[in-house]
């Protein structure tokens, strides 16, 4: 996206969107942080994106995305309108069964903690890399 495309921004909303995930998602491959896929959909969705995504994190690996889940569920986030669990490219193609069980925990995790929440899970296996 080049910096002179703008966003048309939903009507202002108020909230949270947390992003919890791989290095892909913390930014990796973005010119510049004002340009990761979470800044701008956060912005396009007109909440306050809190970014708490590390290289390295996968569904199956560890660190793993649940210990992503516990660590911000204990950050006294309020107003938490979407959690975007997005990870998987440091999964390997071997640990499929894994990804689909951690995937699913993360889930029920992220649900727990913050109830009134949308939960999305994004999985990209690094076999379809």
């Amino acid at each position: 996206m080049a910096d002179d495309d703008t966003i048309a921004s939903m009507e202002a909303s108020q909230g949270t969107v947390l992003w919890l995930g791989d290095g892909t998602c913390a930014g990796g491959g973005a010119s510049d942080a004002a340009h990761r896929y979470s800044t701008l959909t956060s912005k396009a969705l007109g909440l306050v994106e809190e970014n708490h995504a590390a290289t390295g994190v996968g569904f199956a690996t560890k660190p793993d995305i649940g210990s992503q889940v516990d660590a911000a569920s204990k950050l006294g986030l309020a107003g938490v309108a979407y959690v975007f669990l997005m990870a998987g490219i440091t999964d390997s193609y071997d640990s499929l069964g894994s990804m689909r069980s951690a995937t699913a925990a993360a889930v029920r995790a992220a649900a727990k903690a913050w109830p009134g929440a949308r939960v999305v899970a994004g999985v990209a296996p690094g076999c379809l890399t």
